[in-house]
């Protein structure tokens, strides 16, 4: 009977389901008109930043693993030997490797940040032009495309707010309402007044409100989250600071006491000076990752 219960064990833990890696969306959808249209919730790398990323990262990964753990395995006299020059090249491109796993997606979560901020700026203005252009007296198609020649000049026919305007008018020309390319633009840029004004203005659509209304009460609506958002970037803004000259602080230190010379660089280089640089880096690490989720605060 025992045996026959581990039996059954072993094979529920075969049959297991493994959890799969979380895959990233594709960066670019059909749009209701079946043209390609960007997702901004996902960020790929041209080839051209793949290449000068990657080979930033790794460089300064590298040179700071050199800095923290170079020298390992001298002789005596402060030397390097075959083992250490051995030791640098593992330690130094293993570190280098890790940098470019680690450190690579925190840069493409950065750009696809500052690419939605843009975005989202962009659309801003597009409420404040409509805004503008239904005071005038144009009705919504009328007024969508006074924005986009507005925008035009404000931004260039390659920003991301005509290309999608462009979209839009080009959706409603093709009898598509321009509900269901506001709710798409909304879902695919991830951000959140986007997607409220889609609804909003979906619902005003089908029951007959009042657009221009909902232009204004929308722009500011946004334009009070923004100033928030502003005034709270401007008090963390110190404190991110202070936790990027922490981050590097460890480095500086360690790479002035080794050029120093002395029993300070002999100390670092031995079994105990390495384990303790080591545990300094994986803490100060830590507190610089908890610090930026302290400090990235939502509105």
């Amino acid at each position: 009977m025992g045996l026959f219960k581990k039996k059954k064990t072993q094979q529920q833990e075969i049959e297991k389901p493994k959890k799969k890696k979380k895959e990233r969306g594709p960066q670019y959808t059909n749009s209701l008109v079946n043209t390609p249209v960007l997702n901004y919730q996902e960020y790929y790398f041209s080839k051209r930043e793949t290449i000068i990323y990657n080979t930033l990262v790794f460089v300064a990964g590298a040179v700071i693993a050199y800095i923290m753990y170079g020298g390992i395995g001298s002789k005596e006299d402060g030397s390097p030997s075959l083992l250490t020059h051995i030791l640098n090249i593992v330690i130094c491109g293993g570190i280098g490797v890790l940098a470019v796993k680690f450190f690579i997606p925190v840069i493409r979560e950065k750009l696809r940040s500052n690419r939605r901020n843009t975005l989202r700026a962009q659309f801003m203005d597009l409420l404040d032009s409509l805004a503008a252009s239904v005071a005038s007296g144009n009705n919504a198609v009328k007024s969508f495309e006074a924005a986009q020649n507005d925008l035009a000049m404000q931004y260039g026919e390659e920003s991301f707010i005509y290309d999608e305007l462009n979209l839009l008018l080009e959706a409603q020309r093709n009898f598509i309402d321009i509900d269901l390319m506001l709710t798409d633009f909304g879902k695919r840029s991830g951000i959140k007044e986007i997607e409220s004004f889609a609804r909003v203005y979906a619902l005003s659509y089908r029951k007959g409100g009042d657009f221009g209304k909902i232009i204004r009460d929308s722009y500011d609506i946004l334009y009070n989250k923004i100033n928030t958002e502003m005034e709270i970037e401007t008090k963390v803004a110190s404190t991110k600071n202070e936790l990027n000259i922490m981050l590097a602080m460890p480095v500086l230190l360690v790479g002035m006491m080794k050029l120093s010379g002395g029993d300070f660089a002999a100390n670092l280089r031995s079994a105990s000076g390495v384990l303790g640089t080591t545990i300094g880096l994986a803490i100060v690490a830590g507190a610089y990752f908890i610090g930026r989720k302290i400090t990235d605060i939502e509105v």
